[in-house]
């Protein structure tokens, strides 16, 4: 039960002290909003299964754990190059969004959708030298557009796929 899944992290998370991390388990779906809000001690994110983990639907700003965590582990491997499994077609909103440890990634061709603020603040969005005329490719995917864009932006060519709100408040 989603409710009380949220309700039940609520007020774990409240009462944290000192340093904390949280498990996500397989199962996980959906994350309503602001359920990690306010969880400033949580340090880390556990996961098992990569393709689970993209799937999931993050409702709002604090409904990811990374927002506060920053560290996502994936087998107990801190994800800092990270290979999209083959069974991915779809990666939700702000999946990897503050994950500050991912370097670099591999966006498969069976990924038909990149959600908004997918690699948002991670190592490799933060890396001005990823940037291409003031535009964030990866694997022939358009992933952002610099909000101060000026002048003429032209799609590469070989770009196959374009995020959701890529040139938003451009």
């Amino acid at each position: 039960n989603i409710k009380f899944f949220t309700q039940f992290i609520r007020e774990l998370t409240t009462y944290m002290l000192g340093k904390a991390e949280i498990v996500i388990g397989d199962n996980v779906t959906k994350i309503e909003y602001d359920v990690f809000n306010n969880c400033a001690s949580l340090e880390a994110v556990y996961i098992t299964d990569i393709a689970k983990w993209c799937e999931i639907d993050f409702y709002g700003g604090y409904s990811n754990p990374l927002r506060y965590a920053k560290n996502l582990y994936l087998n107990n491997e801190l994800v800092t190059d990270l290979v999209i499994p083959n069974s991915v077609t779809e990666i939700h909103i702000g999946a990897f969004q503050d994950c500050i440890s991912l370097e670099t990634f591999t966006i498969p061709s069976s990924v038909q959708r990149i959600a908004e603020k997918v690699f948002y603040n991670t190592a490799y969005y933060n890396n001005k030298n990823n940037w291409n005329n003031d535009v964030l490719y990866k694997d022939n995917c358009l992933l952002v557009a610099d909000t101060n864009i000026s002048g003429k932006c032209s799609i590469l060519d070989n770009t196959r796929l374009i995020a959701t709100n890529a040139f938003i408040a451009c």
